[in-house]
């Protein structure tokens, strides 16, 4: 895959073709909230495979219904959960590491490994996703680490771009485990106060396997 095929962008001196990971740069807005369909048999063999591609865990949260994820081309996600009373729509997005390719064009230095990147495509997919650009808020502590079994994660709150969703609200929790996968947990509401505690009941939808 080249720079330019499907709109991908080029990310410094290297593309990825993991945009598996990022999608296109041509969208279109979605629209309201998901229908409430529940995902195919093929979207749910899929999805366990990309699980077990990315030797994590998934727990489905009480509350929730699992719907079919709908085409998101700023960053496309492979499972997609609803909570109705507060509105609450959950995305989750998995990259196992193994499937990541590096298309790098420096002759003079190696190409990154994909342990390496995460923080950089954390950094890319705030800047499509939200309205601002932004910088990441938060990285995790050790300890919370551990809740996650992963090696990396932050977390960030945003206004979201109105390309990628129509919700007032996002909030993105990222996660990397070395030689595992990168994962994306994109929360979206258009009221923080009801969503915010079924946030929390979702927040560890996703671990990484021991």
């Amino acid at each position: 895959m080249r720079e330019g095929d499907r709109g991908i962008p080029c990310l410094g001196s290297f593309s990825l073709a993991l945009m598996l990971a990022l999608g296109s740069c041509d969208v279109r807005a979605e629209e309201g909230n998901p229908p409430l369909v529940p995902p195919s048999k093929q979207t749910r063999v899929a999805f366990e495979k990309l699980l077990t591609a990315s030797r994590m865990v998934y727990t489905l949260p009480q509350g929730f219904e699992e719907v079919a994820p709908r085409s998101n081309e700023l960053l496309p996600y492979e499972w997609s959960l609803y909570h109705r009373a507060s509105g609450l729509e959950v995305r989750l997005s998995l990259r196992p590491l193994k499937q990541i390719r590096i298309e790098y064009r420096d002759p003079h230095s190696a190409a990154p490994e994909p342990n390496h990147i995460f923080s950089m495509m954390y950094q890319t997919i705030l800047q499509r996703i939200s309205g601002h650009g932004v910088e990441a808020k938060k990285q995790f502590a050790k300890e919370a680490l551990a809740s996650f079994r992963a090696d990396w994660a932050s977390a960030a709150a945003e206004v979201p771009n109105p390309d990628y969703t129509r919700k007032k609200g996002l909030f993105v929790l990222a996660l990397h485990a070395n030689d595992k996968a990168d994962a994306y947990v994109v929360f979206l509401y258009d009221d923080y106060k009801k969503a915010k505690p079924w946030i929390k009941k979702a927040f560890h939808v996703l671990r990484f396997e021991n």
